[in-house]
């Protein structure tokens, strides 16, 4: 209920200021507004100005916090105290002068799918729960095997809202062939799927990829074409359910690349289709990115690398179809014999993911994600045997 205030005033001149009167409520129109509003409204009014406050505060107070943190480690590696020389010069500013943009030996960007893997990479760690263990055998320098055991749970969304966990195991079959122009890689698993993959690189700038899988109920075919110039890379998919997608991405300066995409999903479908635009920017220490589509999302990613050991990580994403938004913020820290991954998204979700090398070959995993609004919490341990 929207409650809003108004009230009237009338004046006139006057050439002697009449006597003062007592003050009466009745008399005011917006007095007389305010006595006819319930009390309970108005308590009810400044009770959710209060928690729309305190949201406030809670969520996007953090997420201000630490783009500006970001955005001050950023401006502290770019503007550095000059060096002056012998002769007096300053030699920062004698480079900067110096510098200029190449547009003939411009570096080769990264694949327009590629766009986020550093921020991925940071904030969508492999969460898991329950226990796993994974061994992997090397035959011989092209052939090797991979075994993986899983015990966890399946989880099934109940009508109250929470989520009902039903134990299950799994074992995850692998064989992998790796030569200097070719892959191959195939999975098998306990519960019927079975998934597939194979990739050819015919030259050094034209590579064909083919991507299978098949499931109880489903099952798919993905082809891609990858090719590559001096600074440019394109990509053409083709798959079934008459899906078609093309994306070319370009560097246009030594740091900046911009990109787009298209796809179309056949009449079986819903007969879809979709444009979007990309940018991407990256030096030694900044890596953003930022994606539009006219499927209705709007993604922004920004890394910052803190040290030689530490990044930070950030990610927006919002759908103006469904207006919704969703956000996180995380840390990537990587000693010499271990990995430590960090986030907390909007949702209030706070997930670690720790990776500690015990020896050659032999890795053990810790991971812990705790959902408070849902009471969904889960953690796991696991063990890599094996390269």
């Amino acid at each position: 209920m929207r409650v809003s205030f108004s009230a009237s005033f009338y004046c006139s001149t006057f050439t002697r200021s009449p006597p003062r009167k007592a003050f009466n409520s009745s008399e005011c129109s917006g007095c007389s507004i305010l006595s006819r509003l319930p009390r309970a409204d108005l308590e009810w009014n400044s009770r959710r100005v209060f928690f729309i406050v305190i949201i406030i505060i809670i969520i996007i107070a953090p997420l201000l916090t630490f783009f500006l943190f970001s955005l001050s480690l950023s401006l502290y590696h770019t503007i550095k105290e000059p060096t002056t020389s012998e002769n007096g010069n300053s030699e920062t500013n004698k480079e900067t002068n110096n510098r200029t943009t190449d547009f003939g030996n411009l570096p080769l960007p990264c694949k327009y799918e590629n766009l986020q893997t550093e921020m991925l990479m940071s904030l969508k760690a492999d969460f898991f729960e329950g226990a796993r263990f994974d061994y992997n055998k090397q035959l011989n320098q092209k052939f090797f095997l991979s075994h993986g055991f899983s015990m966890t749970n399946a989880e099934i969304p109940a009508a109250s809202g929470h989520i009902i966990k039903i134990p299950s195991s799994s074992y995850e079959f692998g064989a992998n062939v790796v030569d200097s122009n070719y892959m191959l890689v195939g999975r098998v698993f306990t519960d019927g799927r079975v998934s597939g993959r194979v990739k050819y690189d015919a030259t050094e700038n034209l590579s064909f990829r083919v991507q299978t899988s098949k499931e109880r109920e489903y099952s798919q075919i993905m082809l891609d074409v990858d090719a590559k110039g001096l600074d440019w890379q394109a990509q053409m998919k083709c798959g079934s359910g008459e899906f078609y997608g093309v994306n070319y991405i370009q560097s246009v300066t030594e740091r900046v690349a911009l990109g787009g995409e298209g796809f179309y999903l056949g009449a079986n479908q819903g007969g879809k289709s979709g444009v979007g635009f990309a940018a991407r920017y990256n030096d030694d220490d900044v890596i953003a990115t930022a994606q539009v589509a006219t499927t209705g999302m709007c993604s922004l990613t920004y890394c910052q690398k803190v040290g030689e050991k530490a990044m930070l990580a950030s990610d927006f994403s919002w759908n103006w179809n469904h207006r919704q938004a969703s956000g996180s913020v995380g840390y990537d820290y990587v000693l010499r014999q271990c990995r430590l991954r960090g986030s907390i998204d909007n949702q209030g979700v706070v997930g670690m993911f720790l990776e500690e090398r015990l020896s050659m070959g032999l890795n053990l995993i810790f991971s812990a994600q705790i959902d408070h609004a849902s009471k969904n919490h889960k953690f796991g341990y696991g063990m890599t045997v094996g390269e």
